[in-house]
């Protein structure tokens, strides 16, 4: 077995709906060189300071230069155009970074909140128009879906997956998922509900 390979699902031959399946293996990889989404066609600005780690988009801040969250909160709105702002916190576990939306901000320090996620009025009003509550209520989602992706990416919880037939074929491959591999295993019709069984 390839050493990345997290899990294996195996769908014998078979009649569906009048229609014959033939038979297909669905091996499942974790990705170990995906994009990052700080590549992507993101809306928001993630910002990171100091922690030894070359992370998030690239600035000239240092945590440092800030006493406090409303200083920070205050020289971002007026020199970079923040609207929507929210501290991000940071810890190194045994299974790799993770960072979190952190809504302590009385509670700001350097060591925890390692930095900010914001979004401006031009790029919300760039991509949904004009602003009302339902539109500041769906940047929101936006911005915890970019942190949940950056994070998955840190984690290294990014995966692919090939499908072979009996012969060994590739009959479909993808990279760069971030679905979880429940999802993988489902949109793939390798579910037990399709008749697959779990093989490794």
């Amino acid at each position: 077995m390839e050493a990345n390979l997290i899990g294996q699902y195996k769908r014998e031959a078979h009649f569906e709906k009048g229609r014959w399946i033939p038979e297909q293996t669905l091996s499942i990889y974790r990705d170990d060189y995906p994009n990052s989404p700080r590549d992507w066609d993101n809306i928001s600005y993630i910002m990171f300071f100091d922690q030894g780690y070359n992370l998030g988009d690239n600035h000239n801040y240092r945590s440092d230069d800030f006493y406090s969250w409303d200083d920070l909160e205050e020289h971002l709105r007026k020199n970079e155009g923040a609207y929507i702002i929210h501290p991000l916190s940071f810890y190194d576990d045994r299974n790799g970074i993770v960072i979190d939306i952190d809504e302590s901000t009385e509670r700001w320090d350097s060591e925890r909140n390692c930095g900010v996620i914001y979004v401006t009025k031009e790029a919300i009003e760039y991509e949904y128009g004009e602003l009302t509550s339902e539109i500041e209520e769906l940047v929101e989602k936006v911005l915890r879906g970019e942190v949940k992706d950056y994070n998955q990416y840190l984690h290294g919880e990014v995966y692919g997956f090939i499908i072979k037939d009996a012969d060994g074929e590739i009959v479909d491959e993808e990279w760069g998922c971030y679905d979880d591999i429940d999802y993988i295993v489902k949109s793939t019709g390798f579910s037990e509900k399709d008749g697959a069984t779990n093989v490794y």
